[in-house]
């Protein structure tokens, strides 16, 4: 029993599984919204480590921890206040978590990122850790 409530703010659901609209790689950067330059797409794209892709590729052709890296291009872009994420590095490896992560912290110091993973987030300076398992064992 209890009560659901949405925080107050801009909130972002990216879930590990990101979605990729049909479309370039420059669109998907900040989807749902369109880019108003190709400049600020290659900049977010640089900013987490896919400056060596075609921005005018096709995001279908993506890795997974590629995927995952353009999820982090639109939370950079949206700047929400809420973010939650669902195992959103889990195709990362640990030294590209911690330092997307960082960034992350960094660019948007005032934010709350609710985590659900199967393990600890690296790079995070802050972090309260609720451990489901411990708590059923109550």
């Amino acid at each position: 029993e209890g009560k659901v409530t949405t925080p107050a703010g801009k909130v972002l659901f990216l879930p590990q599984q990101v979605y990729l609209p049909i479309g370039s790689i420059a669109e998907a950067s900040v989807y749902p919204r369109a880019p108003q330059t190709r400049a600020e797409s290659e900049a977010l794209l640089a900013r987490v480590g896919l400056d060596t892709v075609d921005a005018d590729g096709e995001s279908g052709g993506l890795s997974g921890g590629e995927r995952q890296r353009l999820a982090i291009a639109r939370i950079l872009d949206a700047k929400p206040d809420w973010v939650l994420l669902d195992e959103f590095t889990s195709a990362l490896d640990p030294a590209a978590e911690e330092a997307l992560m960082r960034m992350l912290e960094e660019a948007l110091p005032d934010a709350t990122f609710v985590i659900v993973a199967h393990r600890r987030p690296r790079g995070l300076s802050r972090l309260r850790e609720i451990d489901l398992d411990r708590l059923a064992d109550r």
